[in-house]
């Protein structure tokens, strides 16, 4: 028996065949309230090679000879088994994702009997150097969706394919109350539940994030696996290279996913929840019925649904600044030729832009692979904002830290230069990078913010954050250690620090006596940087937070590009106090 002292969800996934996003699928679904998950086996598979095979809380029914049968009988032991009040029914690379985390705090529970529950496509990218990257299934809640989706079904049907299929439009699902569900369909979903006097509802603060590709033997196995579907007519006439060629064009190009947030096209949960489809009333009986009735129609030939305008623009304007924060006011920048752009970028309504620095597609590794949804953030050193823009885009509220003409860079004073005049081009460059913030920021509709001042005196900023990251930022410092304590002072739980690895320059196996070392940068005998002072070591730089409070440190190494064409080795350290 289950307690009666707990609304009691119960969820029916239909297995596509494919054991990781079944797994994956199972775990998100425990982890939001699901109490009882009945899996509905399709062919010759089973669970028992699944993560979950002994879980008391999920149960297995086997493959039955025609949908309908097994339908009948995961409906009755579905019934008999978890008791439920409420049924959510999802495919196995579906994924329910509450607003507010769990199910038990989603709205119009109590006052409905059906909820129509939008689903949004994530797709795949393809990084830098053509391979292909699929949504990180463990993390969805930061996963883009596909906001713009095109009912594109009887495209396919005559053969008009020119629309990635991954860009089509999906019929909702749906969660019913269980005393309004007398039986399922021969696909096991719910059949006339909105009949009979149940209240029906469309929640803004609950969806569901679907990864219909994540690689291409899924793909294969499930092409040859379906029958019915104009889709899967198409795909199944293709030979080998056709169908290569096809899973590819499903994929989003990683350098193109700035423009095509801001473009609307693709945005994180965070900004798609509240930006649903509008709904009428349902005191509006002829409208209601008629929203209600399209909602419902044939999942293969779905209405088209109003793309919701989610993108970086529609962002929820940030809570007021704290009392001497000051951030600086916004600067209109025309023209990209009054910039410096640190990093690669891809502008909307400009286009691509190149830095010295190319992270598009390695920007999760780069801040050790740290959830940002929903976190307040300061970025201590922004340059041109890359890696604002992209925190922002994943659900962060972001504030950047960084010079400005106003305050001086730690230069290295080579005997014989001229000071001023170095100071002067470096000023002069400064202003420039700056622009291309505010260029960007522009362009992107960011509600990002910007600090300028020293990072050796942080006092004008009062409050504190979540995350503060110090990335690449070391480096150039007369001195990090000091910089840190005033980072660090910003920060109630996390920091990201990222540099340069020793081993870029002593291989992987350092000496001892560089591992709490800082390495001088500077030679006269190459005249130069005077830019750059040190590489701290990670073991230093561990050294540096534990001192500074942050007891659980977590150390990854990955290697970003520097332009045109080499690739240096950083670490990146994720301390929480």
């Amino acid at each position: 028996m289950v307690s009666n002292d707990i609304i009691r969800f119960a969820a029916i996934i239909d297995d596509a065949g494919d054991p990781v996003t079944l797994d994956q699928s199972i775990r998100h679904h425990l982890m939001i309230g699901t109490q009882r998950i009945l899996v509905c086996l399709r062919g010759s598979q089973t669970m028992e090679a699944s993560a979950h095979a002994g879980d008391t809380r999920v149960r297995c029914l086997p493959a039955a000879t025609g949908a309908e049968a097994q339908s009948s009988a995961a409906f009755r032991e579905l019934m008999q088994w978890a008791e439920p009040e409420w049924i959510l029914f999802a495919e196995s690379d579906e994924f329910w994702l509450p607003r507010d985390k769990v199910l038990a705090d989603v709205g119009g529970r109590n006052e409905y009997d059906v909820l129509f529950v939008q689903r949004f496509n994530t797709p795949m990218f393809r990084t830098a150097d053509g391979s292909l990257r699929p949504p990180n299934l463990g993390m969805v809640r930061s996963q883009p969706l596909i906001t713009a989706g095109e009912a594109i079904h009887d495209a396919y049907l005559s053969g008009d394919t020119d629309t990635p299929w991954v860009m089509g439009s999906n019929a909702p699902a749906l969660m019913v109350r269980s005393t309004f569900l007398r039986r399922l369909d021969g696909g096991g979903g719910p059949e006339a539940v909105a009949a009979g006097g149940a209240r029906v509802h469309v929640p803004d603060d609950l969806l569901i994030v679907r990864a219909p590709f994540t690689s291409e033997d899924r793909f294969r196995r499930e092409v040859a696996a379906h029958e019915a579907g104009p889709n899967w007519a198409y795909w199944r006439q293709l030979d080998d290279a056709g169908l290569a060629a096809e899973f590819r064009r499903q994929c989003f190009r990683d350098s193109a996913l700035p423009a095509l947030q801001a473009q609307g096209i693709l945005a994180p949960a965070s900004l798609v929840f509240g930006k649903l489809p509008a709904r009428p009333s349902p005191s509006d009986s002829e409208a209601w019925r008629s929203f209600v009735a399209r909602l419902t129609g044939q999942p293969l030939r779905p209405a088209p649904v109003a793309a919701p305008t989610a993108a970086v623009a529609t962002r929820t304007a940030a809570p007021a600044s704290p009392v001497g924060a000051v951030h600086a006011p916004a600067r209109k920048v025309a023209s990209a030729a009054d910039c410096i752009f640190y990093h690669c970028m891809d502008i909307p309504g400009h286009g691509e832009v190149l830095g010295q620095w190319d992270l598009r597609g390695r920007e999760r590794i780069y801040l050790g692979g740290v959830d940002l949804y929903g976190k307040s953030v300061l970025e201590v050193g922004t340059a041109s904002g890359f890696m604002a823009f992209w925190m922002e885009s994943q659900g962060a509220d972001v504030t950047s830290f960084d010079l400005d003409e106003h305050q001086e860079w730690d230069i290295v004073e080579f005997a014989g230069r001229d000071r001023t005049a170095a100071l002067a081009a470096r000023k002069s460059a400064i202003r420039m990078i700056n622009n291309a913030w505010w260029f960007v920021h522009d362009r992107m509709q960011s509600n990002a913010k910007v600090v300028y001042g020293s990072v050796y005196n942080l006092d004008k900023i009062k409050q504190t954050y979540d995350v503060v990251t110090v990335c690449s930022v070391m480096l150039h410092l007369r001195d990090p250690f000091r910089a840190l304590v005033q980072a660090a002072a910003r920060s109630h739980d996390k920091i990201i620090v990222t540099d340069l690895a020793s081993r870029h320059f002593f291989g992987a196996d350092a000496p001892e006596t560089a591992q709490y070392s800082m390495h001088f940068f500077p030679r006269v005998s190459n005249n130069g940087p005077d830019d750059t002072w040190w590489v701290v070591s990670e073991t230093l730089a561990e050294e540096f937070l534990r001192i500074l409070g942050f007891r659980n440190i977590q150390r990854t190494y990955h290697t970003q590009r520097f332009m045109p064409d080499q690739d240096w080795h950083f670490y990146t350290l994720v301390g929480t106090r």
